[in-house]
């Protein structure tokens, strides 16, 4: 069995209120699975994941105590049904299409998986109205995943965004990630502007980024 991550992200918590005036906390986080499902050697020569492997993972999940987990770096749907089947009969996902790789057989698909005795999916939408290019650089090659979902307990809802912004530390990655994180940004606020738009927005995901780097300013 190979190591099950690199980074497993700080998680997020948010709190609603029951009827009864009990607090509800639903725990939310987000995991880039590193290459999850493909083939090539892209993990510093660790062989590709098993089976005992995708249902270590599932585990792992269960033990988070997340209703909501954005994921990162998946190649295709198998693996998650692997891993979704190993967290229990309660958990689902979602996928995004894109981030695909010119090979026309490894992705780094962004995503979610959901406990749905804790949330319900409302809806989930690839942001395709981003733009893809800048000024001729290409940008958004993993189109951020955008879902909404409501507490089962307390009818509480709130949506959440996953991205995967652009690695590496070349000026021209950097240029990349500046210009997603910009757009991203000017999205959100967009959303937060809107009279019909529920304001309780979580953005969770890779940012490729140091604190205080640009993107993350």
């Amino acid at each position: 069995m190979t190591p099950l991550f690199r980074i497993l992200a700080a998680l997020v918590f948010g709190t609603t209120a029951l009827a009864q005036g009990k607090p509800e906390t639903l725990r939310l986080g987000t995991w880039n699975l590193e290459f999850l499902g493909a083939k090539g050697n892209f993990r510093n020569n660790l062989p590709p994941r098993d089976d005992a492997d995708f249902a270590a993972i599932g585990k792992k999940v269960v033990e988070l105590g997340v209703a909501v987990l954005a994921v990162q770096e998946i190649c295709g749907d198998a693996p998650l049904v692997k891993v979704t089947a190993a967290a229990g009969p309660t958990w689902r996902f979602v996928l995004g299409t894109s981030g695909g790789w010119d090979d026309g057989k490894t992705s780094q698909q962004i995503g979610f998986l959901y406990d749905t005795s804790k949330v319900q999916l409302l809806f989930v939408d690839e942001l395709t109205q981003l733009p893809r290019e800048i000024e001729g650089t290409p940008i958004y090659h993993r189109v951020p995943l955008t879902a909404g979902f409501r507490s089962v307990a307390t009818g509480f809802d709130f949506r959440a965004t996953t991205v995967h912004l652009k690695a590496g530390r070349k000026a021209q990655d950097q240029q990349k990630r500046r210009y997603e994180a910009t757009h991203l940004h000017d999205w959100l606020q967009s959303l937060q502007g809107r009279g019909d738009e529920d304001h309780d927005l979580v953005l969770l995901g890779d940012f490729n980024s140091t604190y205080g780097d640009d993107p993350e300013k």
